[in-house]
């Protein structure tokens, strides 16, 4: 089955996201915010959490008019989310803006072994950070 080609990317890469200082964590209010211009300009058809760590921020992006849906991080949905975006980059159909920040991220996923299936895991940098 074929899948629609994506919409075409703006020229420039929006100015979105919140980027820690060294040694620091991004803020909730941050993040919050960047979801909401994201939402602003693309109009998101649906938003997927993980209710472990974003129950309240979805609560909020849900007042603010955000679909959100949640999505437990079990094996099953672990591998499922591996396999969409290995097929979408198998079948060409992402399109990325020349960020070297993402694209080392992505080059940095490997694919994993597990008793249930496989997934995706990043590398570790130096500090130990891997997300």
């Amino acid at each position: 089955m074929a899948r629609p080609r994506p919409a075409e990317l703006p020229e420039q890469k929006p100015a979105f996201g919140a980027k820690p200082r060294p040694g620091q964590r991004v803020s909730v209010e941050e993040i919050e915010q960047t979801i909401l211009d994201v939402h602003e300009r693309f109009r998101l058809r649906s938003l997927a959490y993980d209710p472990w760590q974003s129950q309240y921020l979805a609560e909020r992006l849900r007042k603010a008019n955000v679909p959100t849906r949640e999505v437990n991080f079990t094996a099953k949905n672990l591998q499922a989310m591996a396999t969409t975006l290995t097929e979408a980059f198998s079948e060409r159909a992402i399109e990325l803006w020349d960020d070297p920040e993402l694209l080392s991220d992505l080059r940095g996923l490997r694919v994993v072994e597990k008793q249930y299936g496989w997934r995706l895991e990043p590398t570790r940098d130096g500090s130990g950070h891997g997300d």
